[in-house]
């Protein structure tokens, strides 16, 4: 998983990317694993 994040008119832009490690598809486990990881940021920031 990547995670950047970048000033955005002064608030903040996360921009996050995730790949299967092997083969072309995860069947969803990334985007799973990336929604997992905004719903705690989101817990944190609020």
């Amino acid at each position: 998983m990547v995670i950047r994040i970048h000033a955005d008119n002064g608030g903040s832009q996360v921009d996050i990317r995730s790949k299967p490690h092997v083969g072309m598809s995860d069947v969803g486990a990334n985007a799973a694993l990336i929604w997992r990881f905004i719903d705690r940021l989101d817990e944190r920031v609020q």
